[in-house]
């Protein structure tokens, strides 16, 4: 980081700290309240907020910190994908015994027929 960028970092930390999350905008720095910023000039100020520039230095001083949070998310994410894929398929094998349940037999009502109907679809289902 050379020194002008840390100046501008700290600088844009100290409006930050001292005045808030709110900053200008275009219309405040307009002609129309009594400031000389032409137009363009005041709609670039009015962008170039202290947090935008904190952003803007970090992405460029650090630009593998943002891609390195993103992988590891991504390797939770999976992660998490893999164990309920997991679950799923103990669900399944748990369910083959009441979905090989004969439901021909005259003692079985229609609750739990419908229970063994959808053990089988659950074990037919593959996400």
């Amino acid at each position: 980081m050379t020194t002008d960028t840390k100046h501008l970092r700290e600088a844009a930390f100290r409006v930050i700290d001292e005045g808030g999350p709110s900053w200008f905008s275009a219309e405040q720095l307009g002609i129309k309240d009594g400031l000389d910023i032409p137009e363009v000039d005041a709609q670039f100020i009015a962008l170039a907020s202290p947090k935008v520039i904190v952003d803007l230095i970090d992405n460029m001083v650090y630009p593998g910190s943002k891609i390195d949070g993103m992988k590891a998310h991504i390797a939770l994410l999976k992660s998490s994908i893999e164990q309920v894929e997991r679950e799923n398929e103990r669900l399944r094998e748990a369910l083959k015994p009441i979905a090989a349940i004969d439901l021909t037999y005259p003692y079985v009502g229609n609750d739990f027929a419908n229970l063994v109907l959808r053990a089988r679809a659950a074990i037919k289902a593959k996400p």
